[in-house]
Order: C-alpha cells, then sequence, then structure tokens
C-alpha cells in the first residue's frame, strides 16, 4: 500500500492505494498539520505503519512553507520508517489512478530534494 498526500490544490487529501482499492481524506486546508491529520487517517482505516510501502507527495509549489513541510514530513517518515518516497508535479496527472500510477514509478529510497521553482523573496525587503 502506498500513500499519496496532494497539497497542491485544493481541496488538499491523503489517500491510500492498494491494488484494488483506494480510500481518501480530505485535510482541512487551512490547518495544514500533516501528523496529526495523517494520524487520524490511519487510524480512521485501521491502516498501520507497517502496512505502508510508500509514500508519494505532490506538493504546493505557490508557498514556500507549505512545501518544506510538506516534503520534510515525507523524508522523516520516509527515513525512520524505512519507506520509499517519490514527488510528483500537479501537471503530471489528470486524475487519481495517473496520479498513483506515476508515484509507484518515482518512488525511491533516500530523501526527496527541496526544489524552488521561483526566487526565495524571505530576505528581500519590501
Amino acid at each position: 500500500m502506498i500513500l499519496v498526500i496532494n497539497t497542491s490544490i485544493k481541496p488538499y487529501f491523503i489517500a491510500s492505494a492498494t491494488k484494488r482499492k483506494i480510500k481518501i481524506f480530505y485535510l482541512k486546508d487551512e490547518d495544514l498539520n500533516i501528523l496529526v491529520q495523517l494520524e487520524q487517517f490511519l487510524k480512521k482505516n485501521q491502516i498501520k505503519w507497517n502496512q505502508i510501502s510508500g509514500l508519494v507527495i505532490v506538493p504546493d509549489y505557490l508557498s514556500f512553507t507549505r512545501q518544506r513541510i510538506i516534503i520534510t514530513v515525507a523524508n522523516i517518515l520516509g527515513i525512520f520508517l524505512n519507506l520509499a518516497v517519490g514527488l510528483v508535479n500537479q501537471n503530471e496527472f489528470q486524475n487519481m489512478e495517473e496520479l498513483i500510477k506515476i508515484g509507484q514509478k518515482r518512488l525511491r529510497r533516500g530523501t526527496i530534494p527541496l526544489v524552488y521553482h521561483k526566487e526565495p523573496n524571505i530576505t528581500t525587503s519590501r
């Protein structure tokens, strides 16, 4: 089973995918406490961490902070739970089945690097 965390378009969601079934849990979009909501999803669907083989993320490239949070969470879970992790861009899929198919191909051991799509503005004066 793989988990998919999509914070690129609203409504944000977590999904679990097996060969036969996809379950989706919609996140409370402004409260992106991803670890708490991930734990709620797993508990609600009676999924144990050892049943998960990979974690695919679709980050939000409009928000540096949201992107950093989701990639950091994926990397930490990947390292400590020995999960394969993968990244899919929001413009690479049209539906959930395509997202899962692409995500499964991208799963790798290791970490996902932070990729910025524009110049950071945190240190520039306003």
